[in-house]
């Protein structure tokens, strides 16, 4: 991209889209294949939203039925993808997306109703298919409100990524075949639903690294290793509340809430 200050894809009729390389917009559910990209050096690279309408109403956008393939997002000024206030991001696959050197990889934020609901946002039987974060801030974060379903992390690598490789709340969120290396975070991972994590890998030598998975819902691991290089004193599993909690899902009522934990088949090395 000419300037960071641009975004180099987007929907909507919003701020920026006057500079945007590719614009889009429809009142209506949008199907947005892409694939064999390179996208480097805008704002966000893919940029999502939601448009306004009339008497400040918003026509919220229902995403579905999309494909990623095969696409690099680097060097971006604020991050790769970012679902801003979307009413759905739905059934869609991402194969061999590849996130770097961004701040943040892949982010959903929520958006409120025009009644009183909170928040209409949802991201609902979703797969990562061979998708790398590499050397981003945060690797994955989804914060949209309303209850999301049933997404898939699958063969997939989070390398270097400073404060966490995924923070969402997911109920039934599937890990499996992945590799997590070198990340920071307190912890690494951290879901607000029911997680299985199969046959990964994590590993890391950081100091900052606080532990590798934490949740709400329930924990299960099959066929995992935990590696603990000798600068780090990272756990497996954290269970309290003392971490930052930016999803604000802490649970107030049960403070100590945070199981249960369910393993088979777990290696340890240096743990």
């Amino acid at each position: 991209a000419a300037s960071s200050s641009i975004n180099l894809i987007e929907s909507g009729h919003t701020a920026f889209n006057n500079d945007a390389m590719l614009s889009f917009s429809d009142g209506g559910p949008q199907s947005l294949n892409m694939s064999d990209l390179t996208l480097q050096g805008g704002r966000w690279g893919i940029y999502l939203t939601s448009i306004p309408g009339t008497a400040g109403t918003t026509l919220f956008q229902q995403y579905f039925d999309q494909t990623f393939s095969h696409i690099c997002l680097r060097d971006m000024a604020q991050g790769g993808v970012f679902l801003d206030g979307i009413y759905a991001w739905d059934n869609c696959s991402s194969a061999y997306v590849d996130f770097v050197n961004c701040p943040i990889g892949f982010q959903s934020v929520g958006r409120p109703g025009i009644d009183s609901t909170p928040d209409i946002s949802y991201m609902d039987k979703c797969l990562f298919w061979g998708c790398q974060w590499r050397d981003c801030g945060e690797g994955f974060r989804l914060s949209a409100g309303r209850q999301c379903n049933s997404n898939y992390f699958i063969d997939c690598i989070f390398e270097n990524n400073a404060q966490s490789a995924i923070r969402a709340q997911i109920v039934g969120m599937t890990i499996a075949n992945c590799d997590f290396i070198h990340n920071g975070g307190a912890p690494t991972v951290l879901n607000n639903g029911s997680t299985w994590i199969v046959s990964s890998n994590f590993t890391t030598n950081r100091s900052d690294a606080v532990a590798f998975v934490d949740g709400v819902g329930g924990l299960s691991f099959e066929g995992c290793t935990f590696t603990r290089g000798p600068a780090s004193n990272v756990v497996m599993v954290r269970e309290t509340t003392g971490y930052a909690d930016p999803l604000n899902w802490q649970d107030s009522v049960n403070p100590g809430n945070r199981g249960p934990y369910l393993g088979r088949h777990i290696h340890y090395y240096n743990c």
